[in-house]
């Protein structure tokens, strides 16, 4: 039989996480050129990872969704979160991560911006 150590599991998680976190960043430098201008890789990792942190707050944990989080922050700034019309979907406790990331695309979509 074979076992895995919680030791072997926790480095497979971080592995798993670092190579997400490369992910988003790739995504987001093709998606916003200039949101890592200037940035060394080790710089947008961090910047990934700490957004990676705000996003878990609100119960992302899938790449696709912290991506989803990572965008508006760059199309609504810092605080995004705070303003109403995110707000009150963020801290519905009664929807579920994907739930939000619907109903958040579908609140800016309806803006007339595309996310």
């Amino acid at each position: 039989m074979l076992r895995i150590t919680e030791e072997q599991m926790q480095k497979l998680d971080q592995l798993t996480r670092d190579r997400g976190n490369r992910r988003i960043a790739e995504y987001v430098a093709e998606r916003f050129p200039q949101a890592f201008a200037g940035y060394d890789e080790a710089r947008k990792i961090a910047v990934i990872e700490r957004m990676r942190e705000a996003a878990a707050a609100f119960g992302f944990e899938r790449d696709d969704h912290i991506g989803t989080y990572i965008d508006l922050f760059v199309m609504y700034g810092p605080g995004f979160e705070s303003q109403p019309w995110a707000a009150s979907i963020l801290n519905d406790p009664d929807l579920s991560p994907a739930a939000k990331v619907f109903a958040l695309k579908r609140r800016v979509s309806a803006s007339g911006v595309e996310i």
